[in-house]
């Protein structure tokens, strides 16, 4: 799992990367894990984790979007680089919105340490 913090610094390296107008950017972490059972015993089980990154990058009203799970510098590079370039294939949307100023949100407590290393 990502931490804020890690999330911050990873959506702030994706957004330096980006000479659109507007950028958009969602991290999303998870951990899966798994157990299977046959014949009243644990067959199988597994654990992983992965991350998703969406970018969507807006230039003149046109917005081109990509998703990727890679996080090296090359990659993400090449997903922005993407995103701009599928923008200036996209047909202006008549209906497009300026994105928000930067929001203050609350903090919040719903994250729970013990169950983040239950396994």
């Amino acid at each position: 799992m990502l931490t804020r913090d890690q999330a911050k610094q990873l959506v702030e390296k994706v957004l330096s990367f980006s000479t659109a107008g507007d950028c958009a950017v969602t991290v999303g972490a998870l951990d899966l894990a798994q157990t299977r059972f046959a014949a009243n015993s644990i067959t199988t089980s597994g654990k992983s984790s992965g991350i998703a990154i969406n970018i969507s990058a807006t230039k003149d009203r046109r917005t081109g979007s990509i998703a990727t799970n890679e996080t090296e510098d090359g990659a993400l590079r090449a997903a922005v680089a993407r995103a701009e370039e599928l923008a200036g294939f996209a047909p202006q949307d008549p209906e497009y919105l300026e994105p928000l100023a930067p929001q203050k949100y609350p903090e919040t407590s719903s994250f729970d340490e013990a169950t983040s290393r239950a396994g």
